[in-house]
Parts: C-alpha cells; sequence; structure tokens
C-alpha cells in the first residue's frame, strides 16, 4: 500500500534530485530495514507488528526508488539505444521477480529467515555501492520550477486520465506490489 500512496511522490523527488542519490538513499533505507528484521528474526524477538511497520517503511523507499531507476536509464545509455535498453530493463524485471521468490524461498528454506534478510540487506548495500559509480548525463533544463504539490496533482491527472494506468494503479497487486 505504500508503495502506491506514495509512487508519484517519489516520481516527483526522482525529477527534481539526481535519480541516483535517489536509488541510493532507497537502497541504504532498504538495507537498513532488512537488516533490522533480520536481527529480530535472529534475536527472536520479532512480532507482526514490526513486520508491518518495516513493510510500510520498505514499500515507502521502493516509491521512491523505482520512478528514480525507470528515468535515469535514458540518461546513462545513448538515444539510439533507450528503447533497447528500457526493454532490457523490463525483461530483467519480469526475470527478476519470477526467479527472486524462488531464490528467497529456497535461502529461507536452506539457511533460515533471519540469515535470508541479512543477504537481502547484503543485496542492497551491495546496489548502493555500484550505484555510486553510475555517471549520468545531465538532464535538460526542467522549465519553470513549479511546487511539489502542482507536480502531484499533474501526476494525478495524468495517471487519472489514462484507462490503462488508472487500471493498473487501481490493482497495486499486479502492477506495484510485486
Amino acid at each position: 500500500l505504500p508503495l502506491v500512496l506514495f509512487v508519484l511522490l517519489g516520481g516527483v523527488v526522482a525529477d527534481r534530485l539526481p535519480r541516483e542519490r535517489v536509488m541510493i538513499a532507497s537502497d541504504v533505507v532498504r538495507c537498513v530495514l532488512h537488516g533490522t528484521l533480520a536481527l529480530l528474526i535472529a534475536t527472536g524477538v520479532v512480532q507482526i507488528w514490526h513486520m508491518v511497520v518495516i513493510g510500510a517503511l520498505f514499500g515507502t523507499a521502493e516509491a521512491f526508488f523505482r520512478p528514480a531507476y525507470t528515468g535515469l536509464v535514458p540518461q546513462t545509455v545513448d538515444e539510439d539505444d533507450i528503447q533497447p535498453a528500457q526493454a532490457l530493463t523490463g525483461v530483467s524485471q519480469e526475470v527478476a521477480e519470477i526467479v527472486g521468490p524462488a531464490l528467497a524461498t529456497a535461502l529461507v528454506l536452506g539457511v533460515g529467515g533471519a540469515a535470508a534478510f541479512a543477504v537481502d540487506a547484503a543485496t542492497f548495500a551491495f546496489s548502493a555501492v555500484l550505484l555510486r559509480r553510475i555517471h549520468p548525463r545531465q538532464r535538460g533544463d526542467r522549465g519553470a520550477a513549479t511546487s511539489v504539490l502542482v507536480e502531484l496533482r499533474e501526476g494525478w491527472v495524468a495517471v487519472r486520465d489514462r484507462a490503462w494506468v488508472w487500471a493498473c494503479w487501481r490493482s497495486p497487486c499486479r502492477c506495484w506490489s510485486r
């Protein structure tokens, strides 16, 4: 739910700040959250409310990561390569959404929940380190400065006016909560 609620704000932030920095911050937050969950599980003190809070915060961090990720690809490849790069990105995301849960299940069954979340935390740390090596091209001039609220309203209108986007928005289990 936080992912769906905050993705428009994440898009506004990704349009205003360096996208790779938004992604790094999101990865650091997700690393800390899953590291904390690993520690709670390992010490035997984890409670349902811990998982709910961590899940909500994780979804919020994801809501900032995804728009930044989507917007970063055109800044890192040549203009002629944008479409193939976006296609490759889409395919890799689909593969990850199929393979990821299977690997996570194997990891939980093989080494336990605490270790599985610790490994996941480490992957976010690794991602943040790799993202520091990216030096995207500068974006063009954004034009006249507008307020965050104006941009949120424009984003909402764009979602509302496109039936396919609205359908995905109303169906978060299929489109954004993978």
